[in-house]
Formats: C-alpha cells, sequence, structure tokens
C-alpha cells in the first residue's frame, strides 16, 4: 500500500503507519486520531464542523460529543498543540475546527535525507529484516529514549494446538491445553529436561490452568458432553500423587478460573446455560461457601476472562459493555467492589496486568499481531512487541519482566465444491487468511475477505477471467463476520463486531449503518434499498429494516428472531422465538446444526428445492443438503471446516481451513 506522507509544522505524519515522526523520535498514533489527522490535512485551513468530521472519520456513527473531544484532547497532545495558543487545531465554538498548521503533502521518496536518518526510520528498517527473519519482537517506546529489543523463543513444536500457557511460580513447569485430534489435553512440560507428561484424561477438554503459588499443585477447567468441572492436581515430581474435583460448574460452561494470592480461595467465571452471560464468583476451598462478586452488567456473553492482581488481590475485568465498546473494571476481592477505568471503541481481547501491577497489558486491534501496554486510563499506549503471528491470551512469567502466550499461524482458502463431480477445487488460495466469500446475483463477481495486503480488506474475484483486485481501503482494522452483496450487486454489506458498514462498489464509499452501537445478527438484503438484521429488544433477538434511503430502523415483526431473505420468497427462511426453523411455510428439522453461529452468521442457505447446512454435531464441521420437502439428507463435504456457505446451482462456495497451527512462545531481554 501506497503510503501518504504530510510534513505539519515540520513534524511527518505517516497515514498508513499512523505515526508522527518529530526531530528525535517517533510516536504512534491510535486509529481514530490518525484518521482525524488525515482528515485535518486534506481539508487544511478550512472550516470542518462537527457533524462534517463525524460523517467522515466515525462514517455517520452514533458518537457522543465526549468521543469527539476525547479524540481531539490526544491529538492535541500527541502533536504537542495548546488549546489556548493553538498552532495545529483551532477549536471554532459552536461549530467545530479550522486546521492551521503549515501543511504539505511529501512523496515517500522526496523526503529529505535528515529525515530518513533520524532513529525512527533506522528502527523501523531494523524490524523489516528481522520481522524476515522471524525471530525477533519489537519492543519501541513512544519516547525518544529506544527500550533494548525482546526477542521471541518457542517453547513448544508440538503437532497439535497449544493453548493456555502458564509457567509455574518456581519457573521448573510449563501447563499447556493441546489439541491434536479429538479432545483438548493439559500438558506438562519439564522446562529443564524437556520432558512432557499428560495431566488430563482423554475424555474430556481441560483448559485454563493456573498453579499454586507454591507449585505443588494447580486447578484448571474440564469439559465434556456430560460434565463441566474444576479439577485441583496435586503433583510429586513430575507425576499426579492426588486429583480432586473442587466445584461442578452447569455443563456448556467454558470459562476460567484462578487461584487467589494464598491459595485459599478461587475465582471463576461461569454461565448458567447456554443461553445465559457468564458471571464471576469466588468460592472458599475450605468451607466451600461461593458467592457471586459485584461486578458490571454483563452484556453478550458476559464475564468470561479477567486478571488477577500481580500482588493484590483485586481483578481486572475487560469486558464488552452495553455499547459494545470494550469496557476495563477493577474488582476488589476484599471490599467487593466495582470500579470502572475505561472504554475502547474497538475490538481488544483478554487484559491482564503487568508485572508492576499499575498497568494493562493486552494484544493489540485486529488481527492481534503485537502486544500493547497502556496505562489503567487507558491512555499512554507502549508496543511491547509486534509479530508476524496472531497472540492469543498472555500471562506474566514469574521473573517481573517477560510474558508467555499463543502464537497461531492461519491460512484459509476459498474453494468451489462442483455437486456433479463431486470434487473441490481452490479458487482463492494465497499464503493469508481468505474467507467470507460472497457471489453477485449474476454469478460473475465473487467478493471476499482478505489479508493479502496485511489487513483485512474487501477483494472482487471475477469468476470469467478468475483476476482478483482489491477495492477496499480500510484502516480501522475491525473484524468482519459476515459480506454480503445487495441484491443489485452496487453494495456490499458488512457485519462486524458490533455495526454493520456498507460499501459502494462503484465509488469505494463507506457508510457506517445508524444503529446504536450493538451487537447485530443475522444480516440479509430484504431489497436493493433495505438491509435486514436482528438487534436483541428486551432480551429478545427481533428482526429490523434498515432504509438506505431515509437511514431509518424499523421494527418489523416481534414473531421472528432471525429472517435471512432471499429474491426468490419461497428460499427465504424464518427463525421463530423458540428456534424452529421455517422455508416455505413448512417447519424443518433443524437439531443437527446451530442456525446463527456464534459471531452471528447465518450457517445455512436455501437453492430451490434444498436446505445447505453447516452440520456442527462433531468436532469437524460438515455440509449437508436437505431436501426441504421431505427432508431427505445428503452429505456433501465431510471434515473439510468449512464456513460461510455461498450456493450457487452447479455447486458451492466455502471458506476451508487449509491450515492452522499454534505454538507456545515467550519473550525474552536481548543478550
Amino acid at each position: 500500500m501506497t503510503d501518504i506522507i504530510y510534513k505539519i509544522n515540520g513534524i511527518v505524519f505517516s497515514e498508513v503507519k499512523q505515526t508522527l515522526t518529530f526531530e528525535k523520535h517517533t510516536i504512534e498514533l491510535e486509529v481514530r486520531e490518525s484518521e482525524v489527522l488525515a482528515y485535518f490535512c486534506k481539508h487544511a485551513h478550512q472550516q470542518i464542523t462537527r457533524g462534517e468530521l463525524i460523517d467522515n472519520v466515525w462514517h455517520g456513527q452514533i458518537v457522543t460529543d465526549n468521543a469527539v473531544n476525547r479524540v481531539i484532547t490526544k491529538l492535541r497532545k500527541a502533536l504537542g498543540d495548546d488549546a489556548k495558543k493553538s498552532t495545529f487545531i483551532k477549536t471554532l465554538p459552536r461549530i467545530g475546527y479550522k486546521f492551521i498548521a503549515n501543511t504539505s503533502l511529501v512523496e515517500p521518496h522526496k523526503l529529505k535525507s535528515a529525515d530518513l536518518s533520524k532513529p525512527s526510520f533506522q528502527w523501523k528498517l531494523t524490524i523489516f529484516f528481522l520481522l524476515i527473519a522471524m525471530t525477533y519482537l519489537v519492543f519501541m517506546s513512544n519516547t525518544s529514549e529506544v527500550k533494548p529489543l525482546k526477542v521471541v523463543s518457542a517453547l513448544t513444536r508440538d503437532a497439535g494446538l497449544e493453548s493456555d500457557a502458564v509457567i509455574s511460580p518456581n519457573g521448573r513447569f510449563l501447563s499447556y491445553s493441546s489439541r491434536n485430534k479429538g479432545w483438548e489435553k493439559l500438558i506438562l512440560k519439564n522446562t529443564a529436561t524437556g520432558a512432557i507428561f499428560q495431566l488430563s484424561d482423554n475424555a474430556g477438554d481441560a483448559s485454563s490452568a493456573t498453579w499454586s503459588a507454591d507449585s505443588t499443585n494447580l486447578i484448571y477447567m474440564y469439559n465434556n458432553h456430560s460434565v463441566c468441572q474444576i479439577k485441583r492436581v496435586f503433583l510429586l515430581g513430575n507425576t499426579i500423587s492426588r486429583e480432586e474435583v473442587i466445584h461442578n460448574c452447569p455443563i456448556g460452561s467454558f470459562g476460567r478460573v484462578a487461584y487467589n494470592h494464598n491459595n485459599s480461595k478461587i475465582v471463576y467465571s461461569e454461565r448458567r446455560t447456554a443461553e445465559h452471560p457468564y458471571l464471576l464468583y469466588v468460592m472458599d476451598l475450605h468451607s466451600g461457601y461461593k458467592k457471586q462478586l459485584n461486578q458490571p452488567p454483563p452484556f453478550n456473553a458476559g464475564h468470561v476472562f479477567f486478571d488477577l492482581h500481580p500482588t493484590e488481590d483485586k481483578l481486572l475485568l475487560s469486558t464488552p459493555d452495553e455499547q459494545q465498546w470494550h469496557a476495563f473494571y477493577l474488582l476488589d476481592l476484599e471490599e467487593s467492589i466495582s470500579t470502572y477505568l475505561f472504554k475502547k471503541d474497538e475490538y481488544i481481547c483478554c487484559a491482564i496486568f503487568n508485572h508492576a501491577g499499575n498497568k494493562i497489558v493486552v494484544m493489540g486491534p485486529y488481527p492481534n499481531q503485537s502486544l500493547v501496554e497502556m496505562d489503567l486510563a487507558g491512555n499512554n499506549t507502549k508496543k511491547i512487541i509486534n509479530t508476524t503471528h496472531l497472540i492469543s491470551p498472555v500471562s506474566r512469567i514469574h521473573n517481573n519482566s517477560d510474558y508467555i502466550y499463543t502464537g497461531s499461524q492461519l491460512n484459509f482458502d476459498i474453494r468451489f465444491y462442483e455437486e456433479k463431480l463431486k470434487s473441490s477445487v481452490a479458487i482463492i488460495d494465497s499464503s493469508v487468511v481468505d474467507r467470507l466469500p460472497d457471489i453477485s446475483s449474476d454469478n460473475k463477481q465473487l467478493a471476499y475477505i482478505s489479508r493479502e495486503a496485511n489487513t483485512s480488506q474487501v477483494w472482487l474475484y471475477n469468476v470469467n477471467n478468475n483476476s482478483k483486485r482489491q477495492i477496499s481501503q480500510f484502516t480501522d482494522h475491525q473484524h468482519y463476520q459476515d459480506l454480503q452483496f445487495s441484491p443489485d450487486n452496487k453494495k456490499l454489506s458488512l457485519l462486524m463486531s458490533y455495526g454493520i458498514k456498507l460499501l459502494n462498489i462503484s465509488t469505494k464509499e463507506i457508510k457506517l449503518v445508524k444503529i446504536p452501537l450493538q451487537v447485530a445478527r443475522g444480516m440479509s438484503w430484504f431489497d436493493e434499498t433495505t438491509l435486514a438484521f436482528s438487534l436483541k429488544v428486551e432480551g429478545k433477538w427481533r428482526v429490523h429494516h434498515y432504509s438506505l434511503l431515509t437511514e431509518e430502523i424499523t421494527l418489523i415483526d416481534e414473531d421472528w428472531a432471525y429472517v435471512k431473505y432471499s429474491k426468490n420468497p419461497k428460499e427465504t427462511a424464518f427463525i421463530s422465538q423458540n428456534n424452529e426453523l421455517y422455508i416455505n411455510n413448512i417447519h424443518m428439522n433443524s437439531a443437527t446444526f446451530t442456525m446463527i453461529d456464534y459471531i452471528g452468521m447465518f450457517n445455512f442457505q436455501v437453492k430451490g428445492e434444498h436446505l445447505y447446512y453447516l452440520d456442527d454435531s462433531s468436532d469437524s464441521l460438515s455440509v449437508i443438503k436437505m431436501n426441504v420437502t421431505n427432508q431427505q439428507q445428503e452429505l456433501l463435504l465431510e471434515n473439510v471446516s468449512p464456513t460461510k456457505l455461498t450456493i450457487v446451482e452447479n455447486g458451492i462456495y466455502y471458506t476451508h481451513i487449509k491450515s492452522h497451527s499454534s505454538d507456545i512462545f515467550r519473550t525474552l531481554d536481548q543478550d
């Protein structure tokens, strides 16, 4: 991607890299700060209303004045601007802003050599070569003092998928979960000898292990089809001396568990049923007494992930709030007090305390290839490491310095299955994640999401000549959950973690559907100017229509939780509040599959007289074809783990997991 670089009062601003380079140092901007600054640069010395700024930066998203003010304040701080005597951003009372700095567009190759010789450029060259070698992770400060680089070391290279890694406090053992066909097993690895032992049985999933302070035992979550338990394992050397069940949780509750500091209590997250959110509980191990913690109201899945403070009985909770922003709270276990810290308008997962307990460490924005640190107000973000793999939940190593995490590599391709030939062929086969295929109504263009350009962008594949092209230039690092052509093939709708984008294919214009920031599910097009989706109203999913002409949202019918519309009314599917599926007034047997998956996308499609769906009754997804009238079924694709089915007359486009590997990594100081 070609970078766009401005000089602003002598400061070099990179729109693509989202950095400000001063004479002696470089700082990174947050995404929204960079977008506002880019818009200011493009409209320097012009009056910009707040409405104009919201329309073009937030794309019409419903935001408060405080949200805009926060971004402007942080941008002023980054530029070193004084609101009272501004040389950059002038406030126009009751109107908006004017960017008054001397601003000029500079072509990258015409930057002065002095600009290229600054420390930030040298470090970026270093990063480039380190990423090629794939042996170093970069730790860069947002101050003029450059911190030492960290290196990364792989602790596992097993054949399975490793996760939930924790090193015992005495440093002798590494525990982690590993899945290599079948159940997820709890593994113990001797860090000195490399010897590996399996601690859990082969009849259930074992996850979320936590060590006792003296490294003599550990607790973990155990799940299978008939039980949910928190187990404790006592070790004698490398073997189990005793094992016990310390809590029976509701079946299907895949929460997390941790000791408190003196190991007298456990803190855990669980849910009553799959329809209920996760909540946090504490249990005294001596008396067995348990109670629900004082915690913020749960939304969506609820409070799954938490972290215990390194020295105090306090929890850091990162969870979605009512607006679907990611909110951070501090929970005092002794005082039973919940304190709100801050929230971010982006998807951020699984925050933990740093080693001192005075800052937060969290995975960077999607696609989660960095680890960042920020203060307890969500400010002063500093990148700790930057990787070429995806980072999963992180934990501290007991050396007051380093962290351990799961690093994953994914490769998804898009394939076409021809029903008559009963064979599949790769249509889109890059070395990165390509997913969410959707075909235009004339069967000429296939739209999909790809990370071929490093970030998630929309691409179009020409079915006739096999060419492909990128049509979006997103800069907000969103995770897209579904993608659909409008019936007239002029627009694409993109379902996100919260909210929906509309992309005009010809003009590349982006528009955000003006709905309150909350989860939308089951997206489809009613007609060329009306988009349908479901929102939660009074605890129940309800179908809504959004008019592209009036930008109004209308509640359609309270009887249906979801409707998957089609141009052919006989192919429209209705899902009731009781989770029953109806097609052409026929009640379908849907007991063998999940109609709406966990990210809110339909798991099926109706074409002609048949229903095609993803069977998720086993570990690996399969594609089933069912006759709508007599409901006889036929297995089409088995054990290929597809997602997002797009059905045409002669076959199926689907996303295929080509490869997925994950190993345990730790950070180390450079020698």
